[in-house]
């Protein structure tokens, strides 16, 4: 059984500028035959939840004791400070297929890389994934230690 991520959320009243201060992100939840809302987020929580999720895994998000499920969309950083400045959650519907660029991870020791000096070059971060909501893959591990050789 997957984890389970939970998010709490409020409704946006006040203007993008004052939420920051506040120590909260600003955000928007869209979806699928929903209406858009002006959304607040605690700046740690989603931290901590956003790090162990990613793009890819589902979370929860609890606003007026409501709660819908969604994928954390769009992340938009401060260019200098890299703090989090707005955040898109999309409402997915359970019972429909969705595309979503997953994350390759490259684990393991390449004896080719190792031994004979070699340099991993990683043309690809991510593939394209069309699965249900909730079966989409936190990441994608490919083990490199089966490369022996150039």
């Amino acid at each position: 059984m997957a984890k389970r991520y939970n998010l709490t959320a409020g409704i946006r009243a006040d203007k993008a500028t004052k939420t920051r201060h506040g120590g909260s992100i600003p955000g928007v939840l869209y979806g699928h035959g929903l209406e858009s809302k002006s959304v607040q987020v605690g700046e740690k929580e989603f931290n901590r939840v956003f790090s162990e999720t990613g793009s890819t895994s589902l979370v929860m998000l609890t606003i007026d004791d409501t709660e819908h499920p969604v994928l954390i969309r769009e992340v938009q950083y401060h260019p200098l400070k890299g703090n989090v400045m707005h955040i898109d959650f999309y409402q997915v519907r359970m019972d429909e297929e969705i595309t979503a660029a997953v994350p390759l991870t490259f684990v393991g020791e390449s004896a080719a890389v190792k031994d004979k000096g070699g340099v991993l070059v990683r043309s690809m971060d991510s593939v394209e994934v069309e699965a249900l909501p909730q079966n989409l893959p936190h990441d994608i591990e490919i083990d490199i230690s089966l490369l022996k050789t150039f």
